[in-house]
């Protein structure tokens, strides 16, 4: 059975508190537990200080799971270093990719600490930055063990003044008469205000787009990656890491989207429009081998993605997350 569909335990798990001020702590290096419906994590405050985060929110310096295989760490000389044990991954993932290696998230000198936990019905691992001004990025873990050709984490627009997360769980009852929790992460402001971190997509995986030279993936953390091989009008291929947010979403299956270019992707070239907005449209249809497939079709509106075939809808197919059994 998949490990993923249990509650999630993390058995041994060391997370170093980074304090920045508002209460005393009376017990320094006992050990706490920080619990959700789902989620049950051993701490151990090895800050060694006298203060706090206000309003109960929670900032990590290091992440440690030994029965996942990975580990995140705050570096003063590398920035936020994920590590991954591809053995012990594979185990518990049941089966999914991984490769054994070592990641750095985001460069030093530009967060002040993250947040590690679940977000949906799946107990897949997301990261939440806390950068120096206050803003908040984030990346999914299985996107970076299982596509290392893009590690940038996305911006949570709308988010501003935070100082840490806290961690939750909601349940949900159905028409049916049974319920279900789904995991939170909320992102804490200096006045206490809770702003619950959203996800793009309810289900593990990513829509992808490879044909004729080109890739685009849209992750459930709101990144999007985009290359394309061809020539465009300058002589030049493009590829840029972006982050996108709901527009408009007019009902159950449509979006319009906004992205954003990320900094070294807008750098360079005095011709690119930092914003930019697309429709998305999902669907579904029986592919030729008569399984039953989700796709999505993404029509440029305007900005530098696909800026030749604004209007003209493009279709992605959903790449769900699969062990090395299928």
């Amino acid at each position: 059975m998949n490990k993923l569909s249990k509650a999630i335990l993390f058995s041994a798990v060391t997370l170093s508190l980074l304090a920045l001020g508002g209460c005393k702590q009376e017990n320094k290096g006992s050990d706490t537990a920080i619990k959700a419906d789902s989620l049950a994590i051993t701490t151990t405050d090895s800050a060694a200080t006298d203060e706090c985060l206000p309003h109960g929110a929670k900032l990590l310096t290091d992440f440690h799971s030994d029965e996942m295989g990975i580990s995140v760490t705050l570096s003063e000389t590398k920035g936020v270093v994920l590590k991954v044990n591809e053995k012990k991954y594979k185990t518990y993932s049941g089966g999914v990719k991984a490769v054994d290696d070592t990641y750095v998230l985001m460069p030093k000198g530009l967060c002040k600490g993250f947040f590690v936990g679940p977000i949906g019905m799946d107990e897949w691992l997301f990261v939440c930055f806390l950068m120096n001004d206050g803003t908040v990025k984030m990346l999914e873990v299985s996107e970076v063990v299982r596509y290392i050709d893009d590690i940038s984490p996305a911006v949570v627009h709308g988010l501003k003044d935070i100082v840490g997360f806290d961690n939750g769980s909601e349940k949900h009852d159905t028409a049916a008469g049974t319920s279900y929790s789904s995991n939170k992460i909320y992102a804490v402001d200096k006045n206490g205000e809770r702003h619950e971190i959203p996800i793009f997509i309810g289900s593990e995986g990513r829509y992808t787009l490879e044909s004729e030279g080109a890739l685009m993936t849209l992750g459930k953390d709101w990144r999007l990656y985009f290359y394309w091989g061809g020539q465009n009008p300058e002589g030049f291929s493009q590829m840029f890491n972006a982050s996108f947010r709901v527009k408009e979403h007019p009902d159950d299956t449509s979006w319009v989207m906004e992205y954003e270019l990320d900094d070294d992707s807008f750098k360079g070239s005095d011709t690119k429009k930092r914003i930019g907005h697309f429709r998305f449209v999902t669907n579904s249809e029986y592919n030729a081998e008569g399984k039953y497939c989700t796709y999505a079709t993404i029509t440029p509106l305007d900005g530098e993605m696909l800026h030749e075939n604004i209007g003209e809808s493009v279709k992605l197919i959903f790449d769900p997350v699969t062990n090395d059994e299928e």
